[in-house]
């Protein structure tokens, strides 16, 4: 028994290794391989070299039986081809048997240990100024918005179980006050809210996609008489952002399968026009890879600019030209979502809401989370995190620098830059433990 957890730990270990570093060999043709890339800590790019190996046995010291790594049973390398969003194309060097085998990259160990650009030792510890007691179940996705009609942002969190609950904060106390539960076969992986009707009472978006159609939507609940009811559905998938120094607003983005290859259009604005909830204005840029994970701020002098998470897991700064962009310090993750559902074959990543605010200097600050410490072997999700850290970026002179952090008691899907309750201007992070238990932190960002 001893032998079989110790024997399960190191699998474990090596489970976190190759989700960060190393890609698997999902399929081989010959000579051509695939690589997953989509856990990837680094970039790939075109003539990248790599390694696979296939290991032999243990190889033991006779004295103590401490195992010192295994032999080398064969070995070959390969250099990529061509690059997509979460796959690559590599080209090994001779006939090699690489099924489910695992490269190994060069530039993994050089950037790993190449000295770090765009940081600063000066970061300060974050702290909240409210934490909720422990709520039961895990948490999926979060909103804020006044649903009960008494003037004061409710906190609207969504569980695993597709339960939907809508909590109060009045003297610093949750109280759970409506709630509605969503078919199974619908995944949620959205929350938002908003009046855009302008009734005094917010309309609910959970947005979803069902596993039997394989399509997104959004479910439009509204409340009343202690109820939440849904009354419409539109395509695609509802998440608001909170733009520097402007009034919160809703999105859409539509998800769909092309030629067998998945779609994600750059999100429009919602608005509600003639009794219908419509496409408005559309955001001025024109690739996102996956589904949000932007806001907007003046980057560049007074001018608004995109920022948003690219492919590598960086947040990336857009300026007009799609090869001028600034991006966030190469040692932290901010894809490291737990919100991920399989659709077209792939594993679609929803990105944590990234919240923008200034400082008493006028600098612009930026708030998103990194997700950390994957367990776990067996997961659709490719291992499951535990806990996370909120990092507030500051930008300056051009460039992005460690401002502030806080360490999160759990793992987090989304982060709301929203009032709720009487607190205002403030950013709420919903979070959940290894124990299945969550809680809500409330942070100040000067």
């Amino acid at each position: 028994m001893k032998k079989f957890f110790t024997l399960l730990a190191v699998l474990m270990l090596c489970a976190i290794s190759f989700a960060q570093n190393d890609a698997l060999v999902v399929k081989q043709e010959g000579l051509k391989v695939y690589l997953d890339i989509s856990e990837l800590t680094f970039k790939i790019s075109k003539g990248d070299i790599f390694t696979i190996t296939r290991w032999g046995q243990e190889i033991k010291n006779p004295k103590t039986g401490k195992v010192l790594g295994k032999d080398i049973d064969s070995r070959t390398k390969g250099k990529i081809e061509q690059v997509e969003q979460n796959y690559a194309i590599g080209q090994l060097e001779k006939p090699f048997d690489a099924a489910n085998l695992y490269a190994v990259f060069n530039k993994a160990q050089e950037e790993s240990s190449a000295p770090a650009t765009q940081q600063t030792t000066s970061q300060e510890v974050l702290k909240p100024f409210w934490q909720s007691q422990l709520i039961e179940g895990k948490i999926r996705a979060a909103a804020s918005g006044d649903l009960t009609g008494d003037g004061l942002n409710d906190l609207i969190l969504a569980f695993e179980d597709n339960s939907i609950k809508v909590y109060t904060l009045k003297e610093d106390t949750l109280k759970a006050e409506l709630s509605v539960s969503v078919n199974p076969l619908r995944r949620i992986i959205s929350l938002d809210s908003a009046d855009l009707k302008g009734t005094g009472r917010a309309q609910l978006f959970v947005s979803v996609l069902d596993t039997n159609t394989q399509r997104f939507n959004t479910l439009i609940f509204e409340g009343g008489d202690n109820t939440l009811h849904q009354n419409g559905l539109i395509a695609g998938v509802v998440k608001g952002i909170a733009p520097f120094n402007q009034e919160r607003h809703l999105y859409l983005q539509e998800i769909n399968t092309l030629s067998g290859k998945t779609k994600t259009s750059v999100p429009y604005k919602l608005v509600y026009q003639d009794n219908a909830f419509k496409k408005g204005e559309k955001v001025k840029y024109t690739k996102f890879e996956d589904i949000f994970g932007f806001n907007f701020a003046p980057f560049k002098k007074d001018k608004e600019n995109l920022i948003y998470t690219a492919f590598n897991s960086r947040l990336r700064v857009q300026y007009d030209k799609k090869n001028s962009y600034i991006e966030s310090p190469t040692d932290i993750d901010f894809g490291s979502t737990p919100n991920r559902v399989k659709y077209n074959r792939e594993v679609k990543r929803i990105y944590s809401s990234l919240g923008i605010y200034r400082n008493l200097e006028d600098e612009i600050l930026v708030a998103a989370i990194e997700n950390q410490t994957k367990y776990g072997i067996f997961s659709e999700t490719f291992g499951m995190y535990e806990s996370a850290i909120l990092y507030v970026l500051k930008w300056n002179k051009g460039n992005f620098e460690k401002y502030l952090s806080a360490k999160i008691p759990g793992v987090v899907s989304d982060i709301i830059q929203a009032p709720l309750g009487s607190y205002d201007d403030i950013l709420i992070v919903p979070f959940t433990n290894r124990g299945g238990e969550s809680g809500v932190m409330l942070f100040k960002i000067k």
